[in-house]
């Protein structure tokens, strides 16, 4: 049985993880002065002021399902309680050491410190607190680490840190059906990212063995995003134990919402759904997509994974799922590479998937996945909901004889900074290209040109 991290979001974060079992409780109102002198929030924003983050709403959506090391459990629903970390073998807990202070300086050892990149101008750093667990032979796991920062007049912004399990998860409770539009799944810098847009905002996202949340209330959203970006960036880049050379910048060359062309095909609005479309399997919207996971050999269970992150291709080169895309636009480089292996309890293994991620400054990423799936297997998307704030469409289309499937702006919403996709299956493994705010041309002849050089390394 996997070890779980519970995260019930509309009420508290449980973190089996904190010592002595502590329940830290979000939603609290802020916005005081260091000294402890409340001032009223008067300057934060007020209800209809907050545009909601772009994603997929879980409304979109049949629960419980898992969203990388997120398992989305429906509302009502009672998650698994299980301490998701365990003691190093041979050794018993023996005390823990909790500590605050207003000040960095005295954490910069600990396990899960970070010095956010990026937090918006006015707010001050208020409040650290760290927790380390001492185990009976001398040695230490630090478990815990919070940042609390605060503006006169507005609301606090909160950061924190748990240790989970090598195969935790953290399960989320999704709002009540009436607020089911309020939790957004999306993804930062090939991460997999929720947000919650209710109540306090939060963003929560899972790198190596640490669930990270960023929470504010009455803010826009956009800056909750900017700073757990800011921190996902820092963490490839060094692990979070040093500040980043770069500080976080903006998008400001992007193109601007309404900019960004619709790609020709098929809109998926214009078909009578469900229907099928090479190795797609298209749903009306409100269905549940069934995953095509990967499927152990006969006789053998999964026994493991190998993860590795590197900011080089060099050592990705024998991945069975392994590309080095012929062609990525001027001026992105590579800054992210991802890849993992399933171990079998046999000793052998089956590499499962891989992803790259280019960046340049004042620009969005551009993104490249590739997931083994089964050979009888169709990849099931679900078709956008028509309404809304945030709203994006499917079109279908073809390149070099392989059917695909482009995500853009729903050409009749509202026009924001949608997320843009090309999907494309070849022989048993699904590809994805995606990227913000560029003109869906260069997706396309990235996507392109993958294609090619698979044809030819298949002749």
């Amino acid at each position: 049985m996997s070890k779980r991290l519970i995260l019930g979001v509309l009420v508290a974060v449980v973190a089996s993880a904190i010592t002595a079992g502590a329940v830290v409780v979000v939603g609290q109102q802020g916005g005081g002065e260091p000294n402890g002198t409340k001032i009223a929030p008067i300057k934060a924003l007020k209800p209809g002021e907050m545009k909601p983050p772009p994603g997929t709403p879980v409304a979109d959506l049949t629960l419980p399902m898992d969203y990388g090391r997120f398992r989305i459990l429906p509302h009502g629903n009672v998650p698994d309680y299980i301490p998701d970390w365990l003691p190093p073998a041979g050794v018993e807990k023996l005390d823990a050491d909790v500590s605050e202070s207003d000040s960095l300086d005295d954490f910069r050892d600990h396990d899960l410190f970070v010095e956010p990149p990026y937090i918006p101008a006015g707010w001050e750093l208020t409040e650290v607190h760290a927790a380390t667990v001492m185990w009976d032979d001398g040695s230490q796991t630090g478990s815990l680490f919070a940042l609390e920062y605060e503006r006169p007049q507005y609301f606090y912004i909160r950061i924190q840190r748990f240790l989970i399990g090598a195969e935790g998860q953290v399960e989320l409770l999704a709002p009540p059906e009436s607020g089911q539009d309020a939790l957004i799944l999306n993804e930062i810098r090939g991460h997999p990212a929720v947000f919650l847009y209710q109540g306090p905002l939060q963003v929560h996202f899972v790198i190596g063995n640490v669930v990270t949340y960023v929470e504010g209330v009455a803010i826009d959203f956009d800056e909750l995003i900017k700073i757990a970006d800011g921190l996902i960036a820092q963490m490839q880049q060094g692990g979070g134990q040093e500040p980043p050379d770069e500080t976080y910048i903006p998008a400001v060359k992007a193109l601007k919402p309404g900019e960004v062309e619709i790609p020709a095909g098929t809109p998926v609005a214009d078909l009578a759904l469900p229907m099928d479309y090479g190795r797609f399997h298209i749903l009306p919207p409100g269905n549940v997509p069934s995953v095509c996971g990967l499927v152990a050999p006969p006789g053998l269970q999964k026994a493991g994974m190998n993860i590795n992150t590197s900011d080089t291709l060099d050592e990705f080169r024998d991945h069975e799922l392994f590309i080095e895309p012929p062609y990525i636009p001027a001026g992105w480089e590579l800054t992210w590479a991802h890849a993992e292996t399933v171990i079998w309890d046999d000793g052998s293994h089956t590499d499962s998937m891989f992803a790259l991620q280019y960046d340049r400054p004042e620009y969005f990423y551009i993104r490249l996945g590739r997931r083994l799936m089964e050979a009888d297997c169709k990849v099931e998307l679900v078709a956008h909901r028509p309404e809304g704030d945030i709203r994006h469409a499917y079109t279908l289309s073809e390149m070099r004889g392989v059917p695909v499937v482009f995500q853009h702006q729903d050409p009749g919403g509202q026009h924001v900074q949608a997320l843009l996709q090309v999907h494309f299956v070849t022989d048993n493994v699904v590809t994805f290209i995606e990227s913000v705010a560029i003109d869906f041309d260069e997706l396309i002849k990235i996507a392109d040109a993958l294609i090619a050089q698979m044809q030819e390394g298949s002749s």
